[in-house]
């Protein structure tokens, strides 16, 4: 496995504990309710994320572009962090 999907896995498994070490935070949200939303947030970014296109690289490139899991993951992260800012969470400082 490469690093970036290395990072990737461990950032889901941290933004899937609801610990005190969580990174969200809503002013009376118990530990129960964080973990819930959550897991509500990350099984709605994984379904609701747009799926990026597809398309075939020809010639050579001088900068890099995102794979198409790069970019799948990117979306959902994206998804998860806004699902959990509608629910009221901000990250900890």
């Amino acid at each position: 496995m490469n690093s970036a999907r290395h990072c990737w896995i461990l950032a889901l498994a941290l933004a899937a504990c609801a610990a005190p070490s969580t990174p969200w935070e809503k002013p009376g949200a118990t530990p129960a309710m964080v973990k819930e939303d959550n897991d509500q947030c990350l099984a709605k970014a994984r379904s609701d994320a747009p799926q990026p296109a597809v398309f075939e690289q020809t010639g050579t490139m001088t900068t890099r572009v995102l794979t198409v899991e790069e970019q799948r993951r990117r979306n959902e992260v994206e998804y998860f962090q806004k699902c959990m800012q509608e629910k009221g969470y901000s990250t900890k400082r």
